[in-house]
């Protein structure tokens, strides 16, 4: 017997022991969920105050670019990021795109879709969805894109030229570029927790798990603590946009090896997202990065159809459903409401621990340099996911309101 909490899959164990233990780290998991919501309410806006000084120190390097089909010449260093084929935003095209240019809606419901994980943002809710859409609609399955295959993955469609018939669902956390090899219709959307919250729930997840993609641990085996976690992941999504693949195969070992600092694990126990910290940390200043960084702010309301946050994840399932004309909302809002951070409780009472954790990295400027490219980037999705909101609410389901 099985249930889904969060990115994970729990098994009941037959030994007693295990059962004890699992039951422990569930109950952990749901106090840890179920207070997120409460804990932007009880922590100074400490977070906005930072964000605001930091860009004014950082002012020289931010500019007001528009880069259209003629990008800046220091992205040429990272030809691999700069996405080649993808579908804008389905609901604000409108908005940049002009009334003669913007796509069909039948380019979202007929090309191919493509979910970009962000880990611990509620990504598991999303491969079991799909999953589930898939079987309910007559679907293939979705392919998976994971740290045990994205080398041999990328490898096997580079080999198999640019223009392929993709499937219709991909998902995982390194899928960012698989619409580059087709010139047919191809979508991708993401969903993201707040860096901070996400940092958190990884640290309390990775900690009890003994998976390689977590790499919770020293090269000697010491659990890091929450401030060195979130110093090892920095900003993860920022670089889940950038992910080089060939980084991940036998042919980069050794230049990763020369990358790794003492208390890292060797490159070849390394997972694919910590080799692409240690490359891009090593080709990219820090100059470099804000650079970068304002590219994708730029970009990212034309790289993904829809995006979603976590805390209004059933209204991302609807935006899904209205975009690619599949029937996300119908399948899986049964499987988001079970979702810990759906739940209330008696749990609420254990949100002073979780706010304390949030404060002491809040407080931080080391963590908060390192969460900053994150930060700024969710402060984006946050922007284009109420823009999605008011056009679908607008639009749509006031037009289904008036019909009926």
């Amino acid at each position: 017997m099985s249930f889904v909490i969060s990115n994970m899959r729990f098994h009941f164990p037959r030994n007693p022991g295990n059962l004890v233990f699992l039951i422990g780290s569930i109950f952990t998991l749901i106090v840890l969920a179920v207070s997120y919501r409460k804990i932007d309410k009880m922590v100074p806006e400490v977070r906005n105050v930072n964000i605001n000084k930091y860009n004014d120190q950082q002012s020289a390097l931010f500019s007001s670019h528009t880069y259209k089909d003629n990008p800046p010449t220091y992205m040429t260093n990272y030809a691999w990021a700069m996405q080649k084929n993808y579908l804008p935003n389905f609901y604000t095209r409108r908005v940049f795109s002009g009334t003669n240019r913007w796509p069909s809606d039948s380019f979202y419901a007929n090309g191919s879709i493509v979910f970009v994980d962000n880990h611990n943002s509620a990504g598991g809710v999303m491969k079991e969805c799909m999953s589930l859409l898939a079987a309910n609609v007559s679907l293939p399955k979705p392919t998976l894109v994971w740290n045990n295959n994205v080398a041999k993955f990328y490898s096997e469609m580079s080999g198999d030229g640019s223009n392929q018939l993709l499937e219709k669902m991909y998902l995982g956390g390194f899928t960012m570029g698989v619409c580059d090899y087709t010139n047919e219709p191809c979508s991708y959307f993401t969903v993201i927790r707040e860096p901070y919250e996400r940092i958190i729930a990884s640290y309390v997840y990775c900690k009890g798990a003994n998976e390689l993609p977590c790499l919770a641990r020293s090269a000697k085996g010491k659990l890091l603590t929450l401030k060195e976690w979130a110093m090892r992941q920095g900003s993860f999504f920022f670089r889940q946009l950038l992910h080089k693949p060939d980084v991940c195969s036998i042919a980069y070992l050794s230049t990763i090896e020369s990358f790794r600092q003492p208390d890292d694990p060797t490159a070849a126990t390394m997972p694919c997202w910590y080799r692409n910290k240690l490359y891009l940390d090593h080709i990219m200043d820090s100059q470099e990065k804000l650079k970068v960084l304002d590219f994708v702010l730029e970009h990212l309301e034309t790289w993904f159809g829809v995006v979603g946050i976590t805390e209004e994840y059933d209204t991302f399932l609807k935006l899904l459903q209205h975009a690619y004309k599949l029937p996300f909302e119908k399948i899986c809002l049964d499987t988001v409401e079970q979702e810990v951070f759906k739940t209330e409780g008696d749990y609420l009472s254990q949100s002073e621990l979780l706010v304390d954790l949030k404060r002491e990295l809040l407080a931080d400027q080391e963590v908060f340099e390192a969460l900053y490219f994150d930060i700024r980037i969710y402060q984006k999705i946050q922007e284009i996911f109420v823009s999605q909101k008011q056009i679908y609410f607008t639009n749509v389901e006031h037009q289904s309101r008036v019909e009926e």
